[in-house]
């Protein structure tokens, strides 16, 4: 192989791999891109989530108030029935 043939040669694979070079930086590019829309749809899903969460824990809070507001109420029943039992005996 002659010089001028070795040089064309490597020449071109130079050139080659600067052009897979540019198409790496591309994809990752690309990757970033996707990535950052892919974390502001994480982000906006995970915003999402808390809110029902917090809904759902406020409401559960609100249904064990009025639970315990109810069997306050029957136990308050109960015991006048008992006293009421009581007092026929």
């Amino acid at each position: 192989m002659t010089d001028a043939a070795r040089d064309a040669y490597k020449a071109k694979a130079e050139a080659k791999l600067d052009e897979w070079s540019a198409r790496l930086k591309q994809l990752e590019a690309k990757a970033r891109a996707s990535s950052a829309d892919a974390a502001i749809e994480f982000d906006e899903a995970a915003d999402e989530l808390r809110a029902r969460i917090d809904e759902l824990r406020a409401k559960a809070s609100e249904e064990r108030d009025d639970l315990e507001e109810e069997i306050e109420r029957l136990g308050r029943s109960a015991e006048g029935a008992w006293e009421a039992i009581k007092d026929r005996l």
